[in-house]
């Protein structure tokens, strides 16, 4: 079939056209619309625009508001005949406004006289009047300028959402800090915390994760502790947390694939079932690494952009701020309260002390007359003055809160516990308890060896006491990555949680207590001496365990 003398003209100027564009502009992924009743005029616009635009091809007015409505998103451009049988173009114009106020439209028509250009363009204000018949170059550039306006609008649009998107954020944020900074107690700070997480972010679940000498502990979270995904999120906060305490950075579920190629992600296959998106959040103060809040599952879309990042990151140094204003708080007056009660009872101690004296040297005279009907009297007289010497040891020992001098020395943990259980062993025997021990480390620590002998001690008498005379104490050492571990466990009664809470506070102590609730308050200093930590586990009827961890290098 022979080449026309219109289609020859439209291939030629195709021709140029595609040369145009190879030569620098480069080629549009978009979508436009030509509407005409007239078949020849749409396959000749379809033929010229095909090579770079989508093209949605419409052969009455009808049909191209139906097809408008289901690609609207896709379209950026609209050509559009005028006089057109059942409905003209100005009617399809009108109703395709309705839906799209912003798209532009170009009117192309064969009857210029009939529709005045000046007057569509004051009362309609389309995008452009074309006369069919145009030099094809001067249609797609009408079109190429068309679409690219819409984009523009487009893009506007996006930034005034994002933008709108920022103020929420930021006035949430400042709402958010006001509630946080006023707080005044920890307990109070993690619950208003996670309140205000959820008011922003809409996380499903938050985490806290304290970092206390290399180790970390979740104190806080809003699960119930047999969920199952619980314990899923434990495992991925595991493997994670090591990563924050190197870098000291936000992590993103982003960062994460990125630390854990392919090849090394097996661990977290089972996470990708139920978590989108996450956010490990450091907690700095005084450029220490103080714990890690876990965000995991925002409902907001906004996780990548850059507004989100910034709240992240000024809603964390915020919790740092209140935190470390608490903790700062809470020691000032611990230690006021502390200065006061310890003036007092120093000067006690230095009143007692000579009584006490003379009354150890008057039981001894006595002990050595054999007059007395009753001489085991002396027996007991003497262990209750030597209890209440020991009290004054310990009110001693309070008043310098953990401050005294302390002699680290390098020492071998399994050997300098030895030591110590021979020394008391036969004392424990007399009460029927027995010692057992599984000490397996061959390891330094630094250590002081008397104040050491002291923190075992104090845990062990404890435990005899509770254990009423009879029963098992097992003391076992293990290796940690940057602590050596040493257990100390009992079968006695155990403890309710709110003895559990309070045995390393001063002056706290049970009914079962003969003392004057320091014992463990000061152990707990001790340790903290040796750069340490311990912890309790008990249970009402299952024993307690107290667990000791000290450096295997000076931190």
């Amino acid at each position: 079939m022979a080449e026309n003398k219109l289609d020859k003209l439209l291939r030629i100027e195709k021709k140029k056209l595609m040369m145009e564009l190879e030569d620098g502009s480069s080629i549009l992924n978009e979508s436009i619309m030509i509407v005409d009743d007239d078949e020849s005029v749409v396959k000749s616009l379809e033929f010229i625009f095909k090579d770079k635009y989508q093209v949605f091809s419409c052969y009455s007015g009808i049909e191209a508001v139906n097809i408008y409505k289901k690609h609207k998103d896709k379209i950026s451009a609209i050509l559009l005949d005028i006089k057109m049988d059942k409905k003209d173009g100005i009617e399809i114009y009108k109703e395709l406004k309705k839906i799209n106020q912003a798209i532009p439209i170009i009117f192309n028509t064969a009857y210029p006289g009939e529709y005045k250009p000046l007057d569509l363009l004051q009362e309609l204000h389309p995008f452009g009047y074309i006369i069919k018949g145009t030099d094809p170059a001067i249609l797609y550039e009408s079109i190429t300028s068309a679409i690219e306006y819409y984009n523009l609008i487009k893009d506007k649009d996006r930034l005034n959402e994002k933008l709108k998107e920022a103020v929420f954020d930021l006035k949430q944020l400042h709402k958010s800090s006001q509630n946080i900074n006023s707080i005044d107690n920890q307990k109070k700070l993690y619950n208003e915390i996670i309140s205000q997480i959820r008011s922003i972010f809409h996380c499903k679940y938050i985490f806290f994760f304290s970092f206390n000498n290399y180790l970390w502990k979740m104190i806080k979270c809003n699960l119930s502790k047999n969920n199952k995904t619980l314990m899923i999120i434990m495992e991925l906060a595991e493997i994670i947390l090591p990563e924050i305490e190197k870098s000291r950075k936000i992590l993103t579920l982003d960062d994460i694939i990125r630390i854990y190629p392919e090849k090394n992600i097996k661990p977290f296959k089972k996470f990708y079932s139920f978590i989108t998106n996450l956010s490990f959040l450091p907690i700095i103060i005084k450029n220490n690494l103080h714990g890690v809040i876990l965000l995991i599952n925002s409902k907001s879309e906004r996780n990548t952009e850059d507004i989100h990042s910034y709240v992240l990151k000024t809603l964390t140094n915020h919790i740092s701020i209140s935190l470390n204003n608490i903790l700062m708080t809470d020691e000032k007056i611990k230690n006021k309260e502390l200065l006061a009660i310890g003036r007092t009872v120093t000067m006690i101690i230095h009143d007692m002390r000579n009584p006490i004296h003379v009354i150890k040297g008057y039981i001894q005279l006595m002990e050595m007359d054999n007059d007395f009907d009753n001489p085991e009297y002396f027996s007991e007289i003497s262990q209750e003055v030597i209890r209440i010497s020991n009290m004054m040891d310990e009110l001693s020992e309070f008043v310098k809160k953990g401050s005294s001098k302390i002699n680290l020395i390098k020492g071998n943990l399994d050997s300098i516990i030895k030591i110590y259980i021979n020394k008391i062993k036969s004392e424990f025997l007399k009460n029927r308890i027995t010692i057992k021990s599984n000490l397996k480390l061959n390891i330094t620590c630094l250590i002081d060896k008397e104040k050491f002998h002291r923190i075992l001690q104090n845990i062990m008498n404890n435990a005899g006491t509770a254990m009423k005379k009879s029963g098992e104490i097992i003391i076992s050492t293990k290796k940690l990555k940057h602590f050596a571990e040493i257990s100390i466990t009992d079968n006695g009664p155990g403890m309710d949680e709110n003895v559990k809470k309070n045995i390393f506070e001063p002056f706290f102590s049970n009914r079962n207590s003969n003392g004057l609730g320091l014992g463990m308050y000061i152990v707990n200093q001790m340790v903290l001496q040796h750069r340490g930590t311990i912890d309790v586990e008990s249970k009402k009827n299952h024993g307690t365990t107290f667990i000791i961890r000290l450096p295997l290098k000076e931190q």
